[in-house]
């Protein structure tokens, strides 16, 4: 399964993050691979972008159309460069009336490390930048890239 794919295939995905000791989600509706990381982009005036700054780990979710499910949770760090925006407008067309045309209020937040969990449905797989495991926490396929774009 590409990770990548599992989520641009969903009509929408769930961002969590933490607002003091309080959690918080929100749906998103696209993540896409920016300097090679996997990467989400939030408006630097809304109240996630405080959260994120202030606690940069956060979760994303989403499910398929078979019932399974794939969460990232990890670190992310934000890329504010003209670069990454514009890929941003030009991937994600919805982003345009939104932002006026403007770079400003758009920050790309980048996973830095994270773990990649698959559950289809009835089983489980755990990806932790190493190893894939099945559900009884065994190893059962192990891969050299420390990357959350990585093909279950």
């Amino acid at each position: 399964m590409d990770i990548l794919k599992c989520f641009q295939d969903g009509e929408f995905y769930y961002l969590s993050t933490i607002d003091g000791d309080k959690p918080q989600i929100r749906p998103m509706n696209y993540l896409m691979e920016v300097d090679g990381k996997l990467s989400f982009c939030i408006g630097m005036q809304e109240n996630v972008f405080t959260q994120e700054d202030k606690s940069p780990e956060v979760a994303v979710c989403c499910t398929n159309k078979d019932g399974g499910w794939l969460r990232i949770s990890g670190k992310v760090t934000f890329n504010r460069t003209p670069e990454a925006r514009q890929k941003w407008l030009d991937a994600a067309k919805n982003l345009v009336g939104m932002c006026d045309g403007k770079y400003e209020p758009l920050a790309v937040c980048s996973f830095e490390s994270a773990v990649v969990e698959y559950h289809p449905f009835g089983a489980k797989k755990t990806l932790d930048n190493t190893c894939c495991r099945d559900s009884d926490g065994k190893s059962s396929t192990c891969i050299e890239k420390k990357d959350p774009r990585m093909v279950l």
